[in-house]
């Protein structure tokens, strides 16, 4: 899937979390600190966010990232199953550091090298290491990317 596909399922994922609450963009924007054009692109596909702006988002609307990354899955794929609205929010003080460790952990149990999912994802191998020890702000495209190199659903990270 390429970074253009993940930012327009991203965005109409948050749209239609929008418009469900009957929000406008202006009420979202103030209920995440958030620039109202900004948030016009997010739902565009224009901008690829990090995992902290997400945060801001889906805690506005209290859910959590795990339920988020079905919800947007099911839009991708129109993807059949059971009711994926979890509303207790993940605890966004933790989530980068809980992230990492996940990372880590699906990335041992096959046998992947630090190295080796630095190059796959295309990021250094330093970079890397920040993210599993929990002090990378990871975009959005960049967990896809991750997530698909360790043959895992990007919810699976954030399972709790």
């Amino acid at each position: 899937m390429n970074n253009l596909t993940n930012n327009i399922s991203v965005g109409i994922t948050i749209k239609r979390l929008r418009k469900q609450k009957g929000w406008t963009q202006k009420e979202l924007a103030e209920r995440t600190q958030l620039q109202r054009t900004y948030i016009s692109s997010i739902e565009t596909g224009e901008k690829n966010i990090t995992i902290s702006t997400l945060e801001k988002i889906l805690k506005a609307f209290n859910i959590s990232f795990q339920s988020y990354f079905l919800l947007a899955d099911k839009e991708k794929n129109n993807f059949e199953g059971e009711s994926y609205l979890y509303l207790e929010p993940f605890n966004l003080d933790d989530s980068t550091y809980w992230l990492g460790k996940k990372i880590k952990f699906y990335r041992l149990n096959l046998n992947i090298s630090q190295e080796e999912l630095a190059y796959e994802a295309g990021i250094a191998t330093s970079y890397a290491s920040k993210i599993e020890n929990g002090s990378a702000n990871l975009t959005v495209n960049l967990l896809y990317s991750i997530s698909s190199i360790l043959n895992i659903h990007i919810s699976k990270l954030f399972n709790h």
